[in-house]
């Protein structure tokens, strides 16, 4: 019986040095020592003692391999024989296979001592650290194979972080996949896009239509909206103290992307150019909507991007609304 009791006790103790084991080790020195500037954190007073390295990889391994050699011998001596080498091997490949809970709480309850012991053990484990250290890696770096994998190790840390807020986790992952996503998805479509005609007078009533429109630019066509000549900016148009030609008041310059890039590629040009909005092109080259800087942006902080001449915070949404009224209201009138 008290073999037995033994058995128990030396298992338990084993299995609470895997679990501490795997608590040291919860996350890596470098964020410890960010969270350590809070003196009053577990990570202060865990810090200390994972600078060890190698000596409290060796401290935790011989505590948790000695109580577990332990109780094998205990269970030699309950069964003898054959039956305890079987039973033996099923308990450490069940000890093996279990991964106790990580708890840097843990883990700072016995700093502390941990740190004395090592102190006392100094010399003995840098000579062995010495000797056969070389040939181990104690944090070894960790490698995702693939983007989802990130994505949920994101997720997952977040969950179990009060120090990751829900719209840095949104701006990481919608970041993470950006690459995938395409300027035909994210652009103002041709039926919602707000064109201004060339010879159109910018006169107080045209002012007031394109700043309750929702947009700060507008792309100026000739003719049809297939042959865009220039692009119209409402602070230029505000600026003006009599009305003029669309004509007199536009920006010459128009750029154009096709709708199947990355919304990647769309941003380096924005950044290059140094130009807010695109025409997008179909494989074709006709003309099926407008992507603009905004948009790119939201794509990955996932909330709407606003400036002083904007007044909604979805203006695609906006636009698509318009379309939808005019289309309704000429419909009412061909009826």
């Amino acid at each position: 019986m008290v073999h037995f009791i033994l058995f128990i006790l030396f298992l338990i103790v084993s299995f609470y040095g895997l679990s501490l084991l795997t608590s040291f080790e919860y996350m890596s020195i470098e964020e410890l020592k960010r969270r350590a500037k809070d003196v009053t954190s577990d990570a202060a007073r865990v810090y200390p003692v994972r600078t060890y390295g190698l000596e409290l990889w060796f401290l935790l391994r011989i505590f948790t391999g000695a109580f577990l050699v332990l109780a094998f011998l205990e269970l030699y001596y309950i069964f003898g024989g054959l039956l305890a080498f079987i039973l033996g091997v099923l308990l450490f490949c069940v000890f093996c296979s279990k991964k106790p809970k990580k708890d840097l709480h843990r883990a700072a309850q016995v700093s502390v001592a941990t740190e004395r012991i090592l102190i006392i053990l100094h010399p003995v484990f840098r000579s062995i650290a010495s000797f056969v250290g070389k040939n181990i890696v104690i944090e070894k770096p960790v490698i995702f194979e693939s983007r989802d994998s990130l994505i949920e190790m994101l997720r997952l840390n977040a969950e179990n972080s009060k120090e990751i807020k829900p719209e840095e986790l949104t701006i990481a992952i919608n970041a993470l996949m950006f690459s995938e996503r395409l300027v035909g998805d994210c652009m103002t479509p041709l039926a919602a896009v707000h064109f201004v005609s060339q010879d159109e007078l910018l006169s107080p009533v045209t002012l007031g239509e394109l700043h309750d429109s929702g947009f700060s630019r507008y792309p100026v066509y000739k003719g049809t909206n297939q042959s865009v000549v220039g692009t119209l900016y409402l602070k230029d148009a505000l600026a003006l103290k009599k009305p003029k030609p669309v004509a007199d008041v536009m920006r010459h310059d128009v750029f154009y992307c096709n709708e199947m890039q990355t919304l990647g590629h769309a941003l380096k040009a924005f950044l290059k150019i140094k130009h807010h909005m695109f025409v997008v092109v179909n494989e074709f080259e006709d003309i099926v909507g407008v992507l603009s800087f905004e948009d790119v942006i939201r794509e990955i902080l996932g909330e709407p991007i606003m400036d002083e001449f904007d007044q909604h915070e979805d203006l695609r949404e906006v636009a698509k609304q318009l379309a939808k009224i005019k289309k309704q209201e000429h419909h009412k009138e061909l009826v």
